[in-house]
C-alpha cells in the first residue's frame, strides 16, 4: 500500500501491471447505464416495474468509484505537479463538453466528472485518512441539504427537465444538491475509488475482502433500508419515509450511497478475482476492450437512445427497449473488440489523451 508520507512527498511508486478486472468492472459499468438510459430516455419516467429500475444510480456509482480508482493508479510513479496538471486539464474538457450537450442530453454526466476531477486533482497526495473523512461526512450533508432545501426546486421531475439550468443559482443548485449526480454526495463515490486505488488489488485476499465485506455491507444496508420504510410508512407517509430511507438515486440519501459504495466496491472485487482466476481468454479480453473504450460507448449510446425517444416515444421495457440495449450492447462489444485489436485506444479517449494529456 502507498504510504502517506509518500504522498506528501509528490512522488508516488510506480504501478504495476495493468489490472484486466478493472477493465471489465467498466464494462460491467457502462452495459447497466446503457440500460438505465435507454429505459429512462426511450420508455419514458415513472412507469417502470421495479426491476426495471434495480440498476438505477448503481451502474454509475460503480463508473464513478472507477473513475476515483484510475486517478489513483494514475498518479502512482509520476510527480504530484504532472499528475494535477492532467487532470485539470482534463477535467476542464469534459465539463465543457458535457455542458454543450446538456441542452439535448439531461442526463449528462460528463461535466460532473469534470468537476470531480478538478476537486480529485487537490486531493491526489491527501492521506487515506482525511479521503475517508470527506467521503462518510458528505453524504451527511447531503441529507442535512434534503432535510432544510427543497430537492424538487428546478425540476419537472414527470418530464425530466430541470427549467433554470442555464441560471445561475439552478446551476449552482443543480450541481451541488439536487442535479443527477450532485457533488454533494456523488464526490464521495469518487474518493473510496481513489481510496481502493491506494491498496494491493493484485492480491487475492484483497479481492475476495472487497467482494465479500462489498455485499455483506451491501445487503445490510438494503435490508436496514426496507425496514425503515416499511416501519415509518404509516407515521411518515409513503413519500417521506422512502425519501429520508430509501436506497434510489434521487434524492440520493445516506442509505443509497452506502448501498451504492459497497455494491461498486462488490463488483470491483468480483471482477478483479473472477479474471485473475480465469485469465485473459477470449470473453475476458472482449469484456475489457469494452471496458477500455467506455468514454466512447458511452458518448455513442446516448445518440442511439436519443434517436429511440425520437422515432419510438414510450417503447415498452420488454418489447422494446430491453431487445434495443441487448442489440446495441452485443454490437458495441464486437465494434469495441475490433477496434482495440488495431488501435491502442478509443476514438474519444484518443482525443481526450491528445487534447488534455
Amino acid at each position: 500500500m502507498t504510504t502517506d508520507a509518500q504522498r506528501r512527498s509528490g512522488s508516488l511508486p510506480s504501478s504495476g501491471p495493468r489490472l484486466v478486472g478493472l477493465d471489465v468492472a467498466r464494462a460491467v459499468a457502462i452495459v447497466g447505464m446503457v440500460w438505465v438510459n435507454f429505459r429512462v430516455t426511450i420508455h419514458g419516467v415513472g412507469s417502470a416495474p421495479a426491476w426495471a429500475e434495480a440498476l438505477d444510480g448503481r451502474a454509475a456509482a460503480l463508473f464513478v468509484t472507477l473513475a476515483g480508482l484510475g486517478v489513483s493508479l494514475m498518479a502512482r510513479g509520476k510527480p504530484a505537479a504532472e499528475v494535477r496538471k492532467r487532470l485539470w486539464a482534463r477535467s476542464a474538457l469534459l465539463w465543457a463538453f458535457g455542458m454543450a450537450w446538456s441542452p439535448i442530453w439531461v442526463g449528462d454526466i460528463l461535466h460532473y466528472y469534470g468537476v470531480w476531477l478538478a476537486m480529485a486533482a487537490v486531493l491526489i497526495t491527501a492521506s487515506s485518512r482525511i479521503l475517508l473523512g470527506l467521503a462518510a461526512v458528505l453524504p451527511v450533508v447531503a441529507v442535512g441539504l434534503l432535510l432544510t432545501l427543497d430537492y424538487e426546486a428546478g425540476w419537472n421531475l414527470g418530464a425530466l427537465e430541470y427549467r433554470d439550468f442555464w441560471t445561475f443559482s439552478g446551476q449552482l443548485r443543480h450541481l451541488f444538491f439536487n442535479g443527477l449526480h450532485p457533488v454533494v454526495p456523488w464526490f464521495s463515490f469518487l474518493l473510496i475509488g481513489m481510496l481502493l486505488g491506494r491498496l494491493e488489488l493484485s492480491k487475492a485476499h484483497v479481492q475476495k475482502r472487497l467482494a465479500i465485506g462489498g455485499f455483506g455491507l451491501w445487503a445490510a444496508t438494503e435490508g436496514v433500508s426496507d425496514g425503515l420504510v416499511w416501519a415509518t410508512n404509516d407515521v411518515l407517509g409513503k413519500e417521506s419515509a422512502p425519501y429520508l430511507f430509501g436506497t434510489m438515486s434521487m434524492p440520493p440519501t445516506l442509505f443509497y450511497m452506502v448501498a451504492g459504495a459497497s455494491l461498486a466496491v462488490a463488483v470491483i472485487g468480483v471482477c478483479l478475482w473472477g479474471t485473475d482466476r480465469v485469465g485473459v481468454n477470449r470473453a475476458v479480453q472482449v469484456l475489457s476492450h469494452l471496458g477500455q473504450l467506455s468514454l466512447s460507448v458511452y458518448i455513442v449510446h446516448v445518440g442511439v437512445a436519443l434517436t429511440g425517444q425520437a422515432l419510438f416515444p414510450g417503447a415498452p421495457i420488454l418489447a422494446g427497449v430491453l431487445p434495443a440495449m441487448v442489440g446495441f450492447v452485443l454490437l458495441a462489444l464486437l465494434s469495441c473488440h475490433q477496434w482495440r485489436l488495431r488501435n491502442r485506444r478509443g476514438p474519444f479517449e484518443q482525443l481526450l489523451r491528445r487534447v488534455a494529456g
